[in-house]
């Protein structure tokens, strides 16, 4: 082993010992307290299979306009940014920045939100806020929040199920097929209130309008059965 000079260095038979990973939470914010950057990842990685199941927008989807002005969403997003300040009439008003994997958005939030969850509302912590996307004509979209709501570790490893919404689930080849001819006849015939959807075998899923929806009887499901074969016909309550 040679030194900086290249005279020969003596070794002191000092070695490092091996120590366990450290935790993915405290690597990441270390890592963007010194470079400002995420570099082995995301915080809100793992929180993303929760979003999708409770059918949350992403910040990109809200930012683009895709979510109408004045629709109430819950967003699962890190606080990345906090400022809590005094408003006329002794009130106050929170103005925080969030984000996900897709971007970063502003919130606001007033009064009895501040105070009802103070204890969450801390720079760092992925809270599941719900609220109304407001759309301003000098700015980018903003979230108007009334409810933030912490996410158990728990919940990540079981997320909530999809709910299949109720309703008559016809399979066919085509919307275009002749057998979906004959399935409109049947239809007319029990109109109700019970929503009906047409899954292609491509996988495409269509609601037909309220003109085809059905009393579901027993009558209408054995003939739909008939026409498109008892597998294909599923009745969701």
């Amino acid at each position: 082993q040679m030194d900086l000079f290249g005279e020969e260095a003596e070794t002191s038979g000092y070695s490092l010992e091996p120590t366990e990973e450290m935790p993915t939470e405290l690597l990441l914010a270390q890592e963007k307290e010194a470079t400002g950057l995420y570099l082995s990842g995301h915080p809100m990685e793992e929180y993303k299979t929760y979003a999708s199941a409770i059918k949350a927008p992403t910040v990109r989807s809200i930012l683009a306009g895709n979510v109408p002005d004045g629709k109430k969403v819950n967003i699962v997003a890190m606080l990345t940014s906090v400022r809590v300040r005094s408003i006329r009439n002794d009130g106050v008003m929170a103005n925080i920045i969030a984000e996900d994997t897709t971007g970063s958005i502003g919130i606001t939030a007033f009064n009895r939100t501040v105070s009802e969850n103070k204890h969450l509302i801390t720079e760092g912590n992925i809270l599941m806020i719900t609220g109304r996307v407001q759309e301003r004509e000098d700015r980018p979209f903003e979230l108007m929040a009334d409810r933030f709501e912490i996410i158990p570790k728990t919940t990540l490893k079981n997320p909530p199920k999809k709910q299949i919404k109720a309703g008559l689930y016809l399979r066919v080849s085509e919307v275009t097929s002749p057998e979906m001819e004959q399935v409109k006849a049947v239809l007319m015939k029990y109109i109700g209130k019970t929503p009906v959807y047409v899954i292609e075998a491509s996988g495409k899923r269509f609601l037909a309008p309220e003109a085809l929806w059905v009393t579901p009887e027993n009558r209408l499901i054995m003939t739909l059965g008939e026409i498109l074969g008892k597998e294909n016909v599923k009745l969701v309550e």
